[in-house]
């Protein structure tokens, strides 16, 4: 065992997805029923999760109304 980032593991998972979604996809054009719903909602989970993060941190910067 050993220690990485979790920023490398979450590179490391999302790219992983993105393979086996586009894999699915292909497998799907080629007369299989593999759909592969899983990996496209892990992806646009993770992906809306990274776009609405700002909204939920402590660091934002406060505005104040004149």
């Amino acid at each position: 065992f050993f220690e990485i980032p979790a920023v490398v593991f979450l590179i490391v998972w999302f790219i992983g997805q993105l393979m086996d979604g586009a894999i699915s996809l292909a497998a799907s054009d080629l007369g299989s029923n593999a759909v592969g719903v899983a990996f496209w909602a892990h992806i646009g989970g993770f992906t809306a999760g990274l776009l609405t993060a700002r909204l939920f941190s402590k660091n934002r910067p406060v505005r104040l109304s004149p």
